[in-house]
């Protein structure tokens, strides 16, 4: 290759090994033949890149958050705490779901709650904390990746662990009443 920026002519064609620059979305596809989900667009802007090319041209995306490694890092080196705070969470709506809750002990409990997820978020960032999540409701940012990208990664190098013909497949997704129900289910299992 000779590293030449070639410029969209008028009735473009991509040449193997060429750089192209410039140019938009219509001669992309053009110049390609490729259209809406044939094309996995790249890149590290949520809303720039990502929201925008799965919105406008319904492109499959791959975010790239360089942020992801630092928070997996936490996210395995802080599990009593992650854990702590699920425990007080499940204690609370325990709690609340009672005929005459003790809001004394409702009070106590989301008190200690709260000094968890502070605990956790200094962890992150001591000013701003997790960039997904907030105790234990995902963050705007989060639920934009969780809507917009098709694969997001820490960096694009991860990609070289897999082979061209790959297929990334999300697990499935459960509404907050059925994880309610598989979540019964698991602790009726358990206890057998």
């Amino acid at each position: 290759s000779s590293g030449i920026n070639a410029e969209y002519g008028r009735n473009p064609t991509m040449v193997k090994g060429e750089i192209y620059s410039g140019g938009n979305c219509d001669q992309f596809c053009q110049m390609t033949g490729a259209e809406g989900p044939d094309i996995l667009y790249f890149g590290d802007h949520i809303y720039g890149d990502v929201v925008r090319s799965k919105k406008t041209n319904g492109w499959k995306t791959f975010l790239i958050v360089p942020e992801l490694k630092h928070e997996l890092d936490v996210w395995t080196s802080e599990h009593k705490l992650f854990e702590e705070h699920h425990n007080l969470e499940k204690r609370l709506g325990e709690l609340q779901a009672q005929s005459c809750p003790d809001n004394t002990m409702i009070r106590k409990l989301d008190k200690e709650r709260k000094l968890v997820v502070d605990q956790i978020d200094a962890k992150y960032n001591p000013y701003f904390g997790s960039m997904f999540r907030k105790g234990g409701r995902l963050s705007s940012f989060a639920n934009q990746m969780d809507r917009y990208a098709d694969v997001y990664s820490s960096s694009m190098n991860n990609l070289l662990n897999y082979s061209l013909k790959h297929q990334f497949w999300s697990p499935p997704k459960l509404l907050p009443h059925e994880a309610t129900v598989a979540q019964d289910h698991q602790d009726s299992t358990d206890g057998q």
